[in-house]
Formats: C-alpha cells, structure tokens, sequence
C-alpha cells in the first residue's frame, strides 16, 4: 500500500508524540499529521481540510481507516472517500459484531481484509 498511496496519521495527540510514538512502534508513515497543526481538534472540518490540503490533495482523494467511528463520518461530511472503519481489523473482531451493529464503514468480507482492498491495492 505505501507503494501506491501517502500513509499518515492524522490525530488529536501533538506532534512530539505522535513523532516518538511512530519512532518507538516502527510505524511506516510518510507524513505525520496532528489536529494541533491547525490550532483545533476533530471532529472539526479545519483538521480534516487542512490535512488534505496539506498533502497536496483534494478531499476525494483522501480515505481515513479508523478504529471508531466519529473519524470517518467526520471525515465524510469533509466529502473524504467513504471510509472504511476498521475497528474489526485492528482489534480482531468479527466483521458483525462491528459493522452492523455499530454502524461501521466497511462491513462484510471486506471488512475483514486490509484497508488497502477498499482502495484496491496492494499491502
């Protein structure tokens, strides 16, 4: 996926952390985004606009794969690609007990796979 498509977190945490925290994990971002870049925090349109813009995207072009759902239906009023919440992948559920239930984004087989097979790519 890293091949194909710009990979980045976009938190609430500051930016020092999230630094040290990829650093400490291994975490293979190209870009380390934070809500305190633009001085307010998600679910507010400035974060998800201005990490777009920051990528040199349009938000169409940008997809949030995301362990809750408040991200992605924030980042979907901000017009981002339907996003794929993935609370099932990351936390090994299974694909009903999270998409139905809890209004996920991905549901189904697809959910159960990698993010990058909602964008068709490779991992």
């Amino acid at each position: 996926m890293k091949k194909n498509y710009v990979l980045a977190t976009l938190s609430n945490g500051n930016v020092s952390l999230l630094v040290e925290m990829a650093k400490n994990a291994g975490l293979p971002w190209d870009a380390v985004l934070s809500a305190e870049l633009f001085h307010h925090f998600k679910p507010d349109r400035e974060v998800y606009l201005g990490a777009a813009d920051l990528l040199g995207c349009k938000p169409a072009e940008v997809m949030m794969v995301a362990a809750h759902p408040g991200d992605p239906q924030a980042g979907q009023a901000c017009l981002w690609q339907a996003s794929l919440w993935a609370a099932n992948w990351v936390c090994g559920a299974t694909a009903g007990e999270w998409s139905g239930e809890r209004g996920g984004f991905g549901g189904g087989e697809r959910a159960k796979q990698d993010p990058g097979s909602k964008l068709n790519c490779e991992p």
